[in-house]
């Protein structure tokens, strides 16, 4: 009898077990969709903001996407609703962290942000912008070509390296996403970083600071800004960024002498 309220006790803890994985798995799958389609929303508020700021624009049109706007932050707020966080445990029950996307212009600041100075002008810096999302990068580069940067793009962290290890000119920003396939961005920032001393950085995800901070994935003083954002705030983070890096009027950024020798990126 002792024997048999063992084993049922057993089956009991394991059934019990497979269903936390299971809310696990179907979390972290809702996290990812609604991490995957806030970018999309993004894209698609950013370049409504562009065509609104166009002169070219007419005024019934405008109207439109002023809807087009509001739908996209609804579907937004309610995407967030799916963000990454269940906390199941045996015996103890599920414990769901939900994490709100912020709407573009929102204020956000994770630990260790750099202390920028506002204003300042990019001065024909060119900028190395990494992102997986072909859409995202698109936005970003017209975002930063209307500031007229020298943009060079990168949809994977080995044309990233490439860039970094053969452009002849200085690189002055790296803006990066943070969650990429091959490497996060704190450590394609750490190669690029030894390439290119001196290069300041931007740090871009749709996931939460606080998540971002929990997993350590954001490094000491690097600026941060949460996905999805207006063109407004971005090219001021861009801006107060590289107003950090002018030592006498200039950007810091050149190659350096291993790189420019040859011998690339290790490890």
């Amino acid at each position: 009898m002792l024997r048999k309220r063992e084993i049922t006790g057993q089956k009991f803890r394991s059934e019990q077990l497979r269903r936390l994985q299971r809310q696990q798995a179907v979390g972290r799958r809702a996290g990812q969709v609604a991490h995957d389609l806030g970018n999309m929303l993004g894209v698609i508020m950013g370049y409504t903001e562009l065509a609104l700021q166009s002169e070219a624009t007419p005024a019934p049109l405008r109207e439109d996407l002023r809807d087009v706007q509001k739908a996209a932050q609804h579907a937004l707020e309610l995407t967030g609703q799916l963000l990454i966080s269940p906390d199941s445990r045996p015996a103890q029950g599920t414990t769901f962290t939900t994490c709100l996307p912020r709407a573009p212009g929102e204020a956000t600041s994770p630990k260790s942000p750099v202390a920028a100075t506002p204003g300042g002008s990019p001065d024909c810096a060119t900028i190395l912008l990494v992102e997986d999302e072909e859409a995202v990068l698109g936005l970003c580069r017209k975002f930063l070509a209307r500031q007229c940067c020298t943009v060079l793009t990168a949809a994977t962290v080995g044309q990233a390296l490439e860039l970094a290890t053969t452009y002849p000119g200085p690189l002055h920003l790296l803006i990066t996403d943070l969650v990429m396939p091959e490497m996060n961005g704190k450590e394609l920032m750490e190669k690029i970083s030894a390439l290119r001393p001196g290069i300041k950085t931007i740090m871009m995800s749709g996931y939460s600071a606080e998540v971002i901070n929990q997993q350590e994935l954001l490094a000491a003083g690097v600026n941060f800004i949460g996905k999805p954002f207006a063109e407004r705030e971005f090219n001021q983070l861009v801006r107060e960024t590289l107003a950090l890096g002018r030592d006498g009027g200039g950007l810091s950024g050149g190659l350096a002498t291993s790189a420019a020798k040859g011998e690339g990126p290790h490890g």
